[in-house]
């Protein structure tokens, strides 16, 4: 069997501050890298055209690497409705203190609660780009 070695989830945003402000300040996320790039080889993995620019803050958190990306030159298209049943990856799960307190700050960070979910110690919320996150407290 070959060798693997966890790498990184990515998540497109539309605004990357608003994004990186999100998941710092309200999930306690912290930033390890920042970089910008230009390269068209990159242009080419990520299968978009040239001229390209990416802007890409990588967060960590207990070994977790988040990598948001802002697509300067192409900007992000509409989203699906996130379904729990949907092939593909579908949300990250966090364990918190103090989920009340927590939820509370959504609004003003741009995230909600997807409020069918609420059982009171688990709950899915909606980052400002509308990607789910799960939280349970523990």
């Amino acid at each position: 069997m070959p060798e693997t070695e966890f790498r990184l989830v990515s998540h497109c945003c539309k605004d990357l501050q608003k994004s990186r402000r999100f998941y710092e300040e309200v999930l306690g996320f912290e930033v390890s890298e920042t970089r910008e790039t230009t390269s068209d080889v990159t242009a080419n993995y990520l299968r978009l055209a040239t001229p390209f620019k990416v802007n890409l803050v990588f967060l960590r958190k207990d070994g977790l690497i988040l990598e948001l990306q802002h697509f300067e030159t192409h900007g992000t298209v509409a989203g699906r409705e996130w379904i729990t049943n949907q092939p593909g990856l579908g949300f990250v799960s966090l364990k918190v203190k103090d989920l009340p307190g927590l939820l509370a700050m959504l609004p003003a960070y741009g995230g909600e609660v997807v409020e069918e979910t609420n059982l009171g110690s688990a709950v899915f919320i909606k980052d400002p780009d509308g990607q789910v996150v799960g939280l349970v407290e523990g």
